[in-house]
């Protein structure tokens, strides 16, 4: 499925994995809610509260939190909002290698990224 790069969505819903993850559920001008995850929107639903559905759908794969309606972004910038640090990977070596501080900050060995 494609989508135009000049579509706008609205972050719904956001759920944090356990490795620092984000995945959103999206809204498009047209009210259809997408998951959008890894970088890319995924299925895609319709009819009344469709991003509070999805939420309730996924709710078993984590704490879906929702997220106050603001300016919607595009594709690219769903993308900012959810890249893990790519960067900061490469620069600080193999990902075996990496030390990360988990909430508590606590250092502790492990990757960064997906």
């Amino acid at each position: 499925m494609t989508y135009p790069r000049s579509a706008r969505y609205t972050i719904r819903y956001r759920c944090e994995g356990s490795r620092g993850q984000i995945a959103l559920i999206v809204e498009d001008g047209a009210g259809m809610a997408y998951l959008f995850g890894d970088g890319q929107l995924q299925g895609r639903f319709r009819g009344d509260d469709a991003c509070a559905f999805l939420a309730r759908k996924l709710a078993g794969s984590g704490a879906w939190t929702p997220v106050p309606r603001v300016t919607p972004y595009t594709l690219s910038g769903l993308r900012q909002l959810t890249e893990v640090a790519p960067l900061v990977a490469q620069e600080c070596g193999p990902p075996e290698r990496v030390r990360v501080a988990d909430r508590t900050g606590t250092a502790r060995n492990g990757m960064i990224g997906p």
